[in-house]
Formats: C-alpha cells, sequence, structure tokens
C-alpha cells in the first residue's frame, strides 16, 4: 500500500474509525462514550497514518488497525475483548460491503482509476464522501428502528 497524506488520514481515518465503531456497537447493543469513541477514532487516524509508511502487503496494514482498534476498546472501556473484535468486525464488514458498492460507481463518474488514488490523495477525501453519507444514514435508521443484531447487554448465556 501507499502512505496517505496527514489530511486523508484525518478527514477519512478518523471519521471511518468513529461510524464503524458506531455501527459496529450499536448493532451489539454495546454501550461506548461518544467522547472514547472520538479519542479511539483520533488515535486510530494517526496509527493509519504510521501504518501506512511502512511497505506492507495488500491488507496487512487493515489487520494491525482492527488489532489496535480491539485493543484500544477493550483498554479503555469495560467492554470484552471478544465483544470489541464482534463488534468492530462488524463495523468493518458493513463499511467494506459499502465501500465495495460505491467504489465501482465513483470511479465511472470521475473517469479515475485506483491507482489515481496514491497520485492524488484528495480522491481519497472525495470517494469517502458518499460513503460517510450512507454509513451515517445506515446508523441513523438502526438507532430509528432500534435494529440489533445481538444483545450483549442481556446476554443469557453468559458470554
Amino acid at each position: 500500500m501507499y502512505p496517505i497524506p496527514w489530511y486523508v488520514a484525518l478527514l477519512v481515518s478518523v471519521p471511518q474509525t468513529f461510524l464503524i465503531l458506531l455501527i459496529g456497537f450499536k448493532l451489539y447493543d454495546i454501550d461506548m462514550p461518544l467522547q472514547t469513541g472520538l479519542m479511539v477514532s483520533v488515535f486510530m487516524g494517526f496509527l493509519a497514518y504510521i501504518v501506512r509508511l511502512f511497505p506492507m502487503p495488500f491488507g496487512l496494514h487493515t489487520l494491525i488497525q482492527i488489532t489496535m482498534l480491539v485493543v484500544l476498546i477493550s483498554l479503555m472501556t469495560n467492554i470484552k475483548w471478544w465483544q470489541a473484535l464482534i463488534a468492530n468486525l462488524t463495523g468493518v464488514m458493513i463499511t467494506g460491503i459499502f465501500e465495495s458498492t460505491l467504489m465501482p460507481f465513483f470511479l465511472m463518474l470521475t473517469g479515475k482509476t485506483i491507482s489515481d488514488f496514491e497520485v492524488q490523495p484528495w480522491l481519497n477525501v472525495l470517494s469517502f464522501l458518499p460513503l460517510a453519507l450512507l454509513l451515517i444514514f445506515f446508523y441513523l435508521g438502526m438507532a430509528r428502528y432500534d435494529l440489533v443484531v445481538y444483545q450483549f447487554k442481556e446476554d443469557k448465556y453468559g458470554l
């Protein structure tokens, strides 16, 4: 993967991490203070910037960031590590599904290719805007209709 400039980490990684947390934790009815989510997201934005400076195989930076996200959430809250893992993986999966659905349309409309993102980093920010809107609407819909996959709060199986 290619390095990202600081403004891509700030304008994409931070809000994307925050939305991943909101969606993943809402789906499992896990309470996490917004302030904690913001602090973790800012730290993860910094980490995304640092991790992307190092040459590594595709996808490894994502695995490192997911691991760090789970560790941070577990350390900063009373959420069990495996609950944080499940919630984060779900949030990442939903974000990935939406992103992989929207990206071909973005590339088609702009006439750009994935390779252009390395040369023109502002494309990362521009392509994130429709994804962010979709994730926000998805979260608001979940909140409005109280969509929960599993309630870890009322876990009758002792998980």
